[in-house]
């Protein structure tokens, strides 16, 4: 394995900063927003889908819901929705 020397690691990090300043702030800040969007709106689901437990006893289907864990997930899922859109609308508008 080849390590960098100094002065190239400086130049990479060089190249690095000025590729992220290309973008403006807003940008970049509109792009974290859509990924935390997008991660809370997948945290939601996740919980969701764990709020509930069914089984079969004695012949009968029967279905068992966290309603308090299911409210959370909503809320986690709706507030995930609301970042990604905004986070959307701030990396597409000009």
């Amino acid at each position: 394995m080849k390590y960098l020397s100094c002065c190239e690691r400086q130049f990479a990090l060089g190249l690095f900063i000025d590729y992220l300043t290309q973008y403006s702030m807003s940008k970049l800040v509109a792009t974290v927003v859509l990924v935390l969007g997008l991660a809370i709106g997948f945290y939601g689901f996740n919980k969701y889908t764990k709020s509930s437990k069914s089984g079969a006893f004695l012949g009968i289907e029967i279905s068992i819901q966290d309603k308090e864990a299911t409210t959370n997930a909503y809320l986690l899922m709706g507030i995930g929705a609301v970042l990604a859109v905004l986070g959307l609308y701030g990396v597409v508008k000009k």
